[in-house]
């Protein structure tokens, strides 16, 4: 009799989830008796499956795979039978199971952008901060995005941290963190961050502070925590930033040295750097937030410094203001990149400044439809089985970025929409008092030129 003949390709044959049903059909042919399903019989003689899988002995692979602790290959080999004569293929089954998050970032204080010397790290009361925390999971799913929280500790005062990780804002101390609940001058951490270097007989009329606090990451399934901080100075410490420095030039060595010690500090943008999205032929008018810090100093005065505004749009000298009438294009889309600049001359005629560039996007000739592929009845899902449902939509126009949003309406308990139109997470038993329950919600997709379709 002659040798059964795999047609189905040895390897990995899919990556599943755990806890969700599976079946697939494996192939071997009779050359005898072709097309007779009833020639071959098949069975599993070497390896395993995840638990609560078989093989038939019609060569279906099926079953719902059983929870594991972490994502794991299964390696088997199943025998395809005719009569007396075999033949053996060896296969694989990836289950993605709970994995736990592993941190990229460092732990300990984060590394931003103020510092001066190698190994050193801070950020100083008034500038902004933007820090993206790092994290991976190898059994994240298609669409599914880490969380991040703060679970202990606290960051510095106008300093947020976003559930994708990112810190973000400005800092703003108090008068208390700036120089101690009593005032006066104290010069407590800084020679921790100058390796013993830092002499606290010369002090400053500043406190600097370390901010510590516990990040947790999760996959909604497991999670984990590092502890780390971010070292403040009172920006008083910096008081000669942006003043002048004299020194008698006819004799430099053992010369009277005189600081402008009024504190002129920079202003510091609120608004952030991508300005968004705008249709042509149509009124603009954008604030652009910026924290001035001494008014007393004089007025800041707002101008553009490299780049271009988009035709039909100026920028208001005195309150930083974009305004105008966005002309007419044809393109379908264009990208405006300018520099601005706030500034202000204090009374010692040096120029105190800060310069900021931004983008913003502008939509010309275009017609873009967006509609729902998938049915206003969405689904089922059962408690404690997590999710595989999604949403969808189209563009009449490939290459577009479509993001999804509940509107109206709520999911259930344990359940969230992502922006790629998953439905992520698993139902909490404790939210129904049924056997069965309906959830009606509304959900809008948008594009980046903010065309918008809802279901």
């Amino acid at each position: 009799m002659a040798t059964p003949v795999w047609t189905t390709t040895a390897g990995k044959l899919a990556s599943i989830d755990e806890q969700v049903a599976f079946s697939l059909q494996l192939e071997a042919n009779d050359p005898v008796d072709v097309g007779d399903s009833t020639a071959i019989v098949y069975s599993m003689i070497a390896g395993s499956l995840p638990a609560g899988m078989q093989v038939t002995s019609t060569g279906l692979l099926t079953g719902t795979p059983a929870e594991v602790a972490k994502r794991t290959l299964y390696t088997f080999v199943v025998r395809a039978t005719a009569g007396t004569a075999i033949t053996d293929r060896t296969f694989s089954l990836d289950v993605i199971g709970a994995d736990t998050p592993t941190f990229t970032t460092a732990a300990g204080q984060l590394q931003l952008d103020d510092s001066t010397s190698v190994g050193l790290y801070w950020v100083i009361d008034g500038s902004s901060i933007s820090f993206q925390m790092q994290a991976t999971d190898t059994d994240t799913r298609a669409g599914q995005t880490l969380v991040y929280e703060i679970v202990q500790g606290e960051l510095p005062p106008g300093i947020t941290m976003s559930k994708s990780g990112l810190i973000s804002g400005i800092v703003e101390l108090t008068d208390d963190q700036r120089y101690g609940v009593r005032g006066g001058y104290d010069g407590s951490g800084v020679e921790d961050q100058f390796d013993g270097t830092y002499d606290r007989t010369v002090t400053t009329k500043s406190i600097s502070k370390n901010f510590d606090f516990v990040v947790r990451v999760s996959d909604g399934t497991s999670f984990v925590e590092q502890n780390n901080n971010i070292f403040v100075f009172s920006a008083d410490y910096w008081r000669v930033s942006n003043t002048a420095i004299l020194i008698d030039a006819t004799e430099i060595e053992g010369s009277p040295l005189t600081m402008d010690l009024s504190a002129n500090r920079r202003p510091v943008f609120r608004t952030g750097s991508d300005l968004g999205t705008f249709r042509h032929d149509n009124a603009l008018v954008i604030k652009i937030d910026v924290e001035d810090f001494d008014p007393l100093q004089g007025d800041l005065e707002y101008s553009i410094q490299s780049g271009s505004l988009p035709p039909g749009v100026s920028i208001d000298i005195n309150s930083g203001e974009l305004y105008g009438q966005l002309a007419r294009q044809s393109a379908v889309e264009t990208t405006y990149t300018f520099t601005i600049r706030a500034n202000r001359v204090v009374a010692t005629g040096v120029n105190v400044f800060t310069d900021q560039q931004f983008t913003m996007k502008v939509i010309g000739e275009i017609d873009i439809g967006i509609a729902f592929t998938t049915p206003t009845l969405i689904g089922t899902l059962k408690a404690d089985i997590p999710s595989i449902l999604s949403v969808e939509a189209v563009a009449e126009e490939t290459n577009r970025v479509l993001s999804y949003s509940v509107t109206e309406g709520a999911l259930p308990t344990g359940i969230t929409l992502s922006e790629q139109g998953n439905l992520l997470g698993t139902i909490d038993p404790s939210d129904f008092t049924d056997s069965t329950r309906s959830f009606t919600f509304t959900v809008t997709v948008s594009d980046q030129y903010q065309e918008s379709a809802t279901s």
